[in-house]
């Protein structure tokens, strides 16, 4: 089998990005179904000439399948180009990340994307969104994350401090300040958390605000872009975090690989009640904010701290329910429902 995937993937410079780091996993998944040759369009640059490649690949190499792994702008206009070559549509799949069609409006061309012959997109809800521009064949699958059996703690144990960590995208919309704010706040009555915060895409003064915080309160300390995860090493340090808080506002949140992240290494989340939440998280492995006002966030870490053996049995059904996330998991299902 020739498969021929195009996206936008993760480099060493464009590692936090969520588009190319879902990109990346499925590209690392397609690598045992045959042979894979890939175009990368990260680098804009040089995204004319990746897309003469892209086309030449399609004419000559005569792929069985083409993959495209998009926001649905960009996975839009490269199923044009497939049609205007005339490329057996029903070997077309395109894995849509986000929140589907939303906020996208005249970027969409809903006649090209009625033609993919496999429409994959991250939950049920954006799948009705596809169907209803005439899409004939869409298939719910979340994020994708190499899956890891990271130990956790069998004894509980009494914490004087909470460790906590923002694990995301360093902006506003996700709530950052919002999480400092509450840490700041609370540890004025008695210090009871550390905050590390870490991520990458912040702005220069965004950087400068969080640093300058840093200096005035030692307990919120900022790794920024020197904390990523790469492997199971990686995934051992997250563990050692007590829980994931992750306030975001972020209109075009859907399936957040961040928090899949915090799910593989066990760590519980405090997450606001995002667009899709309910597909990713349950009352077992995590806690829910109706709103992100710092005295919410406030009462909710509060209670988390002084019912700590609750947080602590949220672990376990963290690591559980990653294992739908993980790469034999997207193999299977692709198996099964794409490839025949």
């Amino acid at each position: 089998m020739k498969i021929l995937y195009i996206a936008s993937i993760a480099t060493k410079h464009r590692h936090f990005d969520g588009e190319r780091n879902k990109s990346k996993s499925v590209k690392d998944c397609l690598v045992s179904l045959g042979k894979i040759k890939t175009v990368n369009l990260s680098i804009k640059s040089l995204q004319p000439f990746s897309m003469l490649r892209f086309v030449a690949l399609v004419c000559f190499w005569r792929p069985n399948y083409v993959f495209i792994s998009k926001a649905p702008s960009g996975g839009s206009l490269i199923l044009s180009i497939l049609q205007d070559i005339h490329f057996n549509m029903k070997k077309t799949i395109f894995y849509s990340f986000g929140r589907g069609l939303y906020n996208f409006g005249e970027k969409i061309n809903p006649q090209v994307l009625s033609k993919v012959g496999t429409l994959i997109c991250e939950t049920p809800e954006v799948a009705s969104d596809f169907l209803a521009v005439g899409c004939k064949r869409v298939l719910p699958y979340p994020c994708i994350k190499k899956y890891y059996q990271i130990p956790q703690p069998s004894i509980f144990c009494q914490k004087k401090i909470l460790n906590l960590i923002f694990w995301a995208r360093v902006t506003e919309d996700k709530g950052v300040f919002d999480a400092i704010d509450s840490v700041i706040r609370l540890n004025k009555i008695e210090k009871r958390f550390t905050l590390s915060i870490a991520g990458g895409e912040a702005s220069t003064e965004t950087i400068r605000k969080i640093k300058g915080i840093c200096k005035n309160y030692p307990d919120i300390i900022y790794y920024g872009t020197s904390f990523t995860i790469t492997g199971v090493n990686t995934y051992y340090r997250l563990s050692k975090y007590d829980l994931n808080i992750f306030p975001t506002h972020f209109y075009h949140e859907c399936v957040p690989g961040s928090v899949v992240d915090n799910l593989i290494a066990g760590v519980p989340t405090l997450s606001t009640k995002f667009n899709s939440y309910e597909d990713m998280l349950k009352p077992s492995f995590a806690y829910f904010l109706d709103d992100t006002k710092v005295e919410t966030i406030d009462r909710a870490l509060s209670d988390i701290y002084n019912n700590q053996k609750e947080l602590f049995q949220k672990r376990n059904p963290a690591t559980i329910f990653a294992k739908q996330y993980s790469y034999d998991a997207f193999l299977d299902f692709l198996k099964k429902n794409v490839l025949n």
